[in-house]
């Protein structure tokens, strides 16, 4: 995957915080290249920087410093119109609570919305339909917003997000809403699946490692730097040590 250009590209990024006469640095000198196809997990304790990681590669919000770039165009640098194009090939997922649908929206409606202008009623639904059944959501697909617990939630934005056919997708922390190892792992290999049969560029943050089986590299974000493993080279992941009881 080396060998071809990155999809998406972050070069020592650098994101800071002001609460009151404070600075808080969140990320310091984040390096990152994505390419097609490709799946990777970022690891991150809670209040790691991973939500404002994932924020910055999905173009919602920028750096202080460094580069984001998509096919090797600035994020930053590039024309309203421009940036609007280039934003519709990333898809940005975050919690439910983050998104503000009606609760009486349809499930289909809300899926298909992204592609009814380009496709007609007909065919966005029959679209929304086999995405919502690849996901296992068929059977909600005429339930209203409201009815739904997180879990079904999550994974209609994740429907809704694929609906728009983008090259990379960017996730944040969609595991914390899954219902167990299970759950957790089949959508995982499903993403490693949808990402081998369509070339979609997958960024996921997560802080539950056990279940980031089907990811190309995982890498670790810790103390506001990215730890990428070396090439050719297992992954390890280093956990801070936990303090021994007196």
């Amino acid at each position: 995957m080396s060998e071809n250009p990155p999809l998406l590209s972050l070069q020592n990024v650098s994101k800071s915080y002001s609460r009151g006469m404070r600075e808080i640095r969140v990320l310091d000198g984040v390096s990152l290249e994505l390419h097609a196809g490709e799946f990777i997990v970022v690891w991150g304790r809670r209040r790691s920087g991973k939500t404002t990681l994932a924020s910055i590669a999905g173009g919602l919000l920028l750096p202080n410093a460094g580069t984001v770039s998509f096919r090797g165009e600035n994020l930053a640098s590039a024309d309203r119109m421009r940036s609007r194009r280039i934003r519709k090939e990333i898809a940005f997922v975050g919690g439910p609570e983050s998104h503000h649908i009606p609760d009486r929206r349809r499930v289909i409606d809300y899926v298909s919305g992204v592609r009814r202008r380009r496709s007609g009623f007909r065919k966005a639904h029959f679209s929304a339909y086999h995405v919502l059944e690849e996901l296992e959501l068929s059977s909600c697909a005429s339930d209203q917003w409201g009815s739904l617990g997180d879990q079904d939630r999550a994974l209609v934005m994740l429907a809704k997000a694929l609906m728009r056919r983008p090259k990379v997708l960017v996730l944040d922390d969609l595991t914390v809403y899954l219902d167990g190892y299970v759950e957790r792992v089949r959508i995982e290999r499903w993403l490693r699946q949808v990402a081998d049969e369509q070339g979609l560029a997958i960024l996921q943050t997560t802080d539950a490692m056990a279940t980031a089986i089907a990811a190309d590299t995982i890498a670790t974000l810790v103390s506001g730097g990215l730890l990428m493993p070396k090439v050719n080279e297992a992954t390890v992941v280093p956990f801070p040590a936990r303090r021994e009881s007196a």
